[in-house]
């Protein structure tokens, strides 16, 4: 098992989902009635360790929901996805997933996201009917180094990393993009202090 505290392989990605959410469906577990974590957007950056965990490339890529097409006004408030930018760039499913796969390509060592985004990703294969593409020996949580770092036991989110950071120009909160940039920059920050 790999140290917690040190960055796993040379070649990593960090990447972020969002997806259908409404006022509480968080502390509901998503099972209020017709409440699914459908991804509406993934965001991820490829970064170079070796080179003090530079951008090497970015991925963005909205997802029309099959379920709920019509996003909750929670959702638009939170993270400024607007319902006419996935109406008219969304794309489905299965076609945003292997888009995402094929940018992850065969050189990257590890993938990192803040907790575990991957199960969603399992939520929408199911949903869609399609099979699971991750290998989950890949797939480390952000956390443990964030929380290594910058210590304590609560739940740092992306956002929070922006604040306690006062990290610039990764773009707007709550996006999957800029979620993984702001993560991308902590351990920018982390790895040039010594600290992962």
């Amino acid at each position: 098992m790999a140290n917690p505290q040190l960055l796993a392989g040379r070649r990593i990605v960090i990447f972020d989902t969002e997806y259908t959410s409404w006022e509480g469906a968080s502390e509901r577990g998503w099972s209020g009635p017709g409440e699914h974590r459908e991804i509406v957007q993934i965001g991820a950056v490829k970064i170079d360790v070796e080179r003090q965990c530079q951008e090497v490339s970015a991925f963005d890529a909205l997802i029309r929901p099959a379920i709920n097409p019509l996003l909750s006004t929670y959702f638009i408030n939170l993270t400024g996805i607007e319902q006419s930018a996935v109406d008219s760039h969304g794309v489905p499913y299965p076609e945003g997933l292997k888009a995402f796969v094929d940018f992850l390509g065969i050189d990257v060592d590890t993938i990192y996201s803040n907790g575990k985004d991957q199960e969603p990703i399992l939520e929408n294969c199911r949903l869609a009917g399609i099979p699971y593409p991750l290998d989950d020996d890949l797939m480390r949580n952000a956390q443990c180094l964030i929380r290594h770092v910058l210590g304590g036991d609560d739940w740092i989110s992306c956002s929070d990393l922006v604040d306690r950071l006062e990290l610039e120009g990764t773009g707007p909160k709550h996006q999957g993009l800029s979620d993984a940039r702001a993560i991308a920059a902590a351990f920018r920050i982390f790895r040039k202090r010594g600290l992962i």
